[in-house]
């Protein structure tokens, strides 16, 4: 290769590190960063002021990777619980500080002008050294991605990225998983950044700027948010193709933004996932094998007691007093209008939501279930009960247990939506709770999935799990119930034996908005 053909390579290499390192943090953890740009311009720096200050060049890139890492951890630490858009715009502002930051601090860092990579090790000399370091960082970079994946585990990472309330139920966190993503994240674009400097030779505010963040997204928005060599081959070309478009002279950067947004329009997902869908055809369908069952009794005895539960938002009062326990081997329905408070209850009780007073006792761990089945799409039937952190003999365990076992290799979102909520009760077994929350699991069901819906939660109770059932139908929940409370306003305006609180007149008040006259029915 030329030297000009090896000094692209180099920048094709340092940019691949740069993208897989924001792969980590938006492609596993979710995090929606715009400081991928600042990593690698932290890099470049610290490789560059380290050996300027007398570092030798090995113990300067370790101090600039442990640094770096630390230094994104603190940073992400004090805005991990920002959501979405809020998370990106608090990035954004800390890149732009970073901007300033390098543009003013003249003594060290050069100001507007930069600093020449004087201090570069000898080995690095070559055009051939400094392309086969970009590719090292960024061969580095990847390794840092899968081990980040294996580390937290790809289904819960998946889970988390897709239903994050789901995900906190079942204790994963996205604050911590944050915090480490950006400063493994940091560490891989640092690295980048650092062959970037090597390659040009000098390092200034502009590699902090947006453009590169901008390079960095269309590196993994074209090539796919989860995959190393997709960013390494579209670092490449994002390098590459606006050289090969010099022929159009003044209107080649228009040619090149027209193709970037052709290959957006074809694959919105990214050329990754075009190439697995188009592949997937052609694999043959993975039968799974599943391994003896084994016992799903509850982990510990579980048990939970509520006093006094009350949560305000604002002046509005969505739970109000409420007491509650729940005993191992009980089965107990909660009913209520719509807006009783039924669901932020089962919030309150599961740490989703903190109560504004009163107090829990929670012995056991929570298995809970939504109104809305909270499964990521992209995993299948087995990888979904597997992301709360059940071991894969659990997993095939609980299938076993609501009759999904043949579903298991099925993806999610090609399962009924039947299916799927029996496979989110096999997800909540799995975890073998103590206390088993389930939120309108018969709403959609057939009268026959209903009867099999009894039976498994009688199962669960006889296995020693408390269990607390919210449902509207009322006649399926009396049948099933061994106790039953009944809310209203945020209040229990009953609790008892099923059939004397069903036919309480305060609870048919609540439900019909008036009492039934004498003699009428039920």
């Amino acid at each position: 290769m030329s030297g000009y053909s090896l000094h692209l390579l180099a920048l094709a290499g340092a940019l691949a590190a740069g993208a897989i390192g924001w792969q980590i943090v938006f492609g596993l953890a979710g995090a929606l960063s715009l400081a991928a740009g600042m990593a690698m311009g932290f890099g470049a720096y610290a490789l560059t002021v380290l050996p300027l200050s007398g570092w030798p060049f090995g113990l300067a890139l370790a101090a600039a990777a442990i640094g770096q890492a630390l230094i994104f951890a603190a940073l992400t630490g004090v805005i991990r619980h920002l959501e979405s858009h809020y998370f990106a715009l608090a990035t954004l502002a800390l890149a732009e500080i970073a901007v300033i930051i390098a543009t003013n601090w003249e003594s060290v860092t050069g100001g507007a002008n930069g600093l020449l990579m004087t201090s570069a090790p000898a080995w690095l000399n070559s055009a051939e050294a400094r392309a086969g370091f970009a590719w090292a960082a960024a061969l580095a970079a990847a390794g840092a991605f899968y081990g980040f994946q294996r580390y937290f585990g790809r289904e819960q990472l998946t889970l988390l990225r897709t239903e994050p309330l789901a995900a906190r139920a079942f204790g994963i966190h996205a604050g911590p998983i944050r915090v480490a993503a950006m400063a493994v994240g940091a560490l891989a674009g640092g690295l980048g950044g650092a062959a970037h400097a090597f390659t040009v030779g000098l390092v200034s505010p502009d590699v902090l700027a947006f453009k590169t963040m901008a390079a960095i997204l269309a590196v993994v928005i074209i090539g796919g948010r989860r995959s190393p060599p997709a960013a390494m081959l579209l670092a490449v070309l994002v390098t590459w193709t606006p050289e090969w478009l010099r022929f159009l002279e003044q209107t080649y950067l228009i040619a090149y933004g027209a193709l970037l947004l052709l290959a957006i329009w074809l694959a919105p997902e990214g050329l990754a996932a075009l190439l697995a869908k188009a592949t997937k055809a052609l694999r043959p369908a993975r039968h799974l094998d599943p391994p003896p069952l084994i016992d799903l009794k509850p982990a510990t005895e579980g048990g939970l007691t509520a006093a006094g539960l009350t949560r305000r938002f604002g002046g509005v009062t969505a739970v109000s007093d409420v007491d509650l326990a729940l005993k191992p081997g009980q089965i107990t329905g909660l009913i209520g209008p719509n807006g009783a408070g039924k669901s932020t209850l089962l919030n309150l009780v599961t740490g989703l939501d903190q109560p504004s007073a009163g107090n829990i006792q929670l012995t056991g761990r929570i298995g809970r279930t939504f109104q809305t089945p909270a499964l990521a799409p992209a995993l299948s039937a087995l990888e979904n009960v597997r992301a709360v952190g059940a071991s894969s003999q659990h997993a095939w365990a609980a299938l076993h247990a609501v009759g999904l076992t043949a579903e298991a290799g099925t993806s999610t979102s090609q399962l009924p939506q039947g299916a799927q909520r029996f496979l989110e009760i096999a997800r909540a077994l799995a975890a073998r709770p103590g206390v088993l929350l389930l939120d309108e699991p018969a709403a959609g069901l057939t009268a026959a999935e209903r009867q099999r819906l009894a039976h498994i939660l009688r199962d669960a109770a006889d296995a020693g799990a408390a269990v607390l059932v919210v449902e509207h139908d009322v006649p399926f929940l009396a049948a099933l119930a061994d106790w039953m409370v009944c809310m209203s306003e945020g209040r229990v305006i009953a609790s008892g034996d099923p059939d004397a609180v069903t036919s309480a007149p305060a609870v048919i008040t609540a439900y019909l908005g008036a009492p039934l006259a004498d003699g009428a029915g039920s």
